[in-house]
């Protein structure tokens, strides 16, 4: 999550107030815990950007940035 933060990526915020029972207050993936879904986006991109010759390069280079949430969510859910 903090590497998410690092490379400025917007992540939503949680839907929870409070963790769902029975997770204690200080369990260390609290942040994961109050959320029903997860949703990663980089917003610094329009439309444009997604047309014409240099697209191809520049979504690759968009996906590059997600690789280590994709990383963790199949360790994570395996």
């Amino acid at each position: 999550m903090e590497e998410i933060k690092a490379r400025d990526l917007r992540l939503d915020s949680p839907e929870l107030k409070r963790l769902p029972a029975p997770c204690p207050a200080d369990h260390p993936r609290a942040d994961l815990l109050r959320r029903k879904s997860l949703r990663v986006r980089d917003e610094d991109y329009g439309m444009d950007s997604a047309f014409g010759p240099a697209a191809p390069a520049r979504i690759a280079a968009a996906l590059t940035a997600f690789a280590p949430l994709h990383a963790w969510l199949r360790t994570a859910l395996a």
